[in-house]
């Protein structure tokens, strides 16, 4: 049977919500990452590993919340805290105490942030940042990464996708005129781009392990590099480790190179499930966001009506508990990672398949190249060198229609994934890429 066709009639029920959603959205969809042909499948539940739709069909989930679910779908611990948020408040609009609990442990494990703000996404976090570099530094240039994605902010809409350009239509010339990009993981180029804005440059930006662009891990040589000019540049390094932030060790990426930023920003993981996101790092930036500071160079961090809500704040605490409580979940997450990797390398290799798998840690992603003999380093490679529409889409659909959920043709393991479950991921990975060889 077609693929498609079996695809439509096991998901019969999405496919008739998704006509109703084309009436109210555009696409039927409110992230357009959620979209794809002919319908997205619309999901009602999840628990661990798995994640169910309205046709009742079970799936193995690798999407986990936008990688937001460490511990996988609704445990317990957020189950309990959510019994407890419901008798208290849903939401207060005031300062409350449990921020305080939250910033304590973010704090503590994170020691380049001294002070913090939260907000409620990641594109806040990374809007505020950019803020707060250009009001400390005085300087009007961001550098970003080509193929970097930091939300959906205008002034990094910039090079997001290959081929890269300006930015996107919507967002004023003059505002994207203030951002341009580099290459991940090469110093020769990033050099020459530095060096021409060298006493404009306010910032530099990136993902030390790019999200959109194959989970490629930075190179420690290029992190030191870009630590050492921005330096000498008195400009400002921000991680961003919505992503990684509790997900590659407690100390987050930064923990794992040893390389010390001078901003931060956060989400996901951080929130236990709930909407968050978060700008900290040294306290002498952060104090240009305070109400209290009185300098022309005050930065406005306005944080969100739901910023810092007693649910999020209770619900990130536990999980950060969970995770200091069980610091062997980092080494089990990277062998699990390892796992998959490997034997999904080893079955393409072993039968001579046109697809490459790149990722790090609990992180992997399975990218098909125009080429036999393409080599995958940076975000451009994933954009310009593999065809990520047609066989990325046909990818994600077959693996659906075998009972695994995929984001970009992979995603995020978690703690609650099996053995079992693994298996099956590698067993119905390596059925779908034969039939598709």
């Amino acid at each position: 049977m077609d693929f498609i066709k079996y695809y439509t009639e096991k998901t019969a029920k999405s496919a008739e919500l998704f006509k109703q959603s084309t009436t109210l959205m555009p696409g039927g969809v409110s992230h357009n990452i959620r979209y794809y042909a002919p319908h997205p499948v619309f999901m009602n539940r999840g628990e661990g590993s798995k994640i169910f739709d309205v046709d009742g069909n079970e799936y193995i989930d690798l999407w986990m919340g936008h990688y937001a679910h460490i511990l996988g779908h609704n445990p317990n611990i957020i189950k309990k805290i959510n019994h407890k948020n419901i008798e208290d408040a849903t939401h207060l609009g005031t300062v409350n105490p449990f921020e305080i609990d939250l910033a304590k442990k973010i704090t503590k494990n994170i020691p380049s942030i001294e002070s913090l703000k939260f907000c409620t996404s990641g594109t806040e976090a990374a809007m505020y940042a950019l803020r707060l570099a250009r009001g400390y530094t005085q300087k009007p240039i961001v550098i970003k990464m080509a193929g970097g994605w930091h939300g959906a902010g205008s002034e990094l809409s910039k090079a997001i996708k290959y081929p890269y350009v300006n930015g996107v239509t919507g967002v004023f010339k003059n505002i994207s005129d203030g951002t341009d990009y580099i290459f991940f993981n090469d110093i020769e180029n990033s050099y020459k781009v530095l060096k021409q804005y060298k006493d404009s440059i306010a910032c530099i930006i990136l993902e030390p392990v790019i999200g959109e662009g194959g989970f490629l891990p930075a190179e420690k040589n290029f992190l030191e590099f870009l630590r050492e000019e921005t330096h000498k540049m008195n400009s400002l390094l921000i991680f961003d480790e919505v992503i990684t932030g509790f997900r590659l060790s407690l100390g987050g990426a930064q923990g794992v190179y040893g390389i010390t930023p001078d901003l931060t920003t956060m989400g996901k993981i951080i929130g236990g499930g709930f909407n968050i996101g978060l700008v900290g790092g040294k306290r002498e930036i952060m104090e240009l966001s305070s109400p209290k500071y009185k300098g022309e160079d005050k930065v406005l961090i306005g944080g969100g009506t739901f910023s810092a809500t007693p649910y999020t704040m209770r619900a990130g605490t536990e999980i950060i508990n969970f995770l200091e409580n069980n610091p062997d979940i980092y080494t089990e997450l990277r062998e699990k990672g390892d796992y998959v990797r490997g034997s999904i390398r080893k079955f393409i290799k072993d039968n001579s398949i046109k697809a490459i798998v790149t990722g790090t840690e609990s992180l992997y992603m399975v990218s098909f190249p125009f080429d036999s003999d393409t080599q995958i380093n940076s975000p451009s490679d994933i954009g310009g060198k593999t065809d990520i529409y047609k066989r990325e889409h046909e990818f994600k659909v077959r693996l659906l229609n075998n009972g695994i959920h995929v984001m970009h043709g992979g995603g995020a393991i978690s703690f609650a994934h099996t053995k079992d479950d693994l298996d099956l991921i590698i067993a119905k990975t390596s059925k779908v890429l034969m039939e598709m060889n």
